[in-house]
């Protein structure tokens, strides 16, 4: 079809033609290059950009952890704490409310702090929209965190044990250092994950977070 056009054109024309094609090859070649190269650069900025947003967040779910912990051993040594959770006279109620809305106010936003008695049976929580409710003592996060002296993280999933909060971080506790008496229990909702996101990821991309056997706690899309 091309050797038709061109034999009916001029001899002048044609090599023009030639000379055109000629002269614009290494300019198609080199666009065809540099697009190349800004790919190869954008994803590398890119990745970079994705290291440091994930280093940051790790940092922050780090400090939250970190607080969450030390947290968890002062008020796990708390005669108050411990005392109320098999005293039903109410005389400790409101030293125990009072620091429990103080803990978890030096934390995180969207965490809620609740005491469970032995039996599973909610005392105190600083959510002050949810009816008092018990939890099961022979599966799910109170039995994980009977099973250990140290603080333990449950990641709630599709268990259908909460349509409001994402993980549990609990520990057991015990009064005089020897009796179980109750369980300690952190609630972590979506906006406590949300806050520690950069502004970027909100706004361009979404994150995931998976506990350590692979399931999803957190998507922010």
């Amino acid at each position: 079809m091309i050797l038709k056009l061109l034999n009916k054109i001029s001899f002048s024309r044609q090599l023009l033609f030639v000379l055109m094609t000629v002269s614009l090859l290494p300019l198609i070649i080199s666009s065809v290059l540099l697009v190349g190269v800004l790919n190869v650069n954008l994803r590398h900025r890119s990745n970079e950009t994705a290291s440091i947003q994930l280093q940051e967040m790790q940092v922050k779910l780090d400090d939250l952890f970190g607080k969450c912990q030390s947290m968890f051993d002062k008020v796990s040594t708390d005669y108050r704490i411990t005392r109320s959770l098999i005293d039903n006279s109410g005389y400790l109620d409101n030293s125990v409310y009072l620091e429990l809305y103080r803990s978890v106010n030096s934390l995180s936003v969207g965490i809620d702090m609740s005491l469970y008695d032995a039996g599973g049976r909610q005392k105190f929580t600083t959510n002050s929209s949810s009816a008092p409710a018990s939890l099961p003592v022979g599966m799910g996060v109170l039995y994980k965190a009977n099973k250990s002296d140290d603080m333990i993280y449950y990641n709630i999933g599709n268990t259908g044990e909460s349509n409001n909060y994402y993980m549990y971080l609990a520990k057991n506790l015990y009064h005089g250092g020897k009796i179980s008496v109750g369980y300690l229990l952190l609630s972590l909702s979506e906006s406590t994950f949300g806050s520690m996101l950069p502004s970027t990821v909100m706004d361009q991309s979404s994150a995931l977070l998976f506990d350590l056997s692979g399931r999803a706690v957190y998507s922010s899309g």
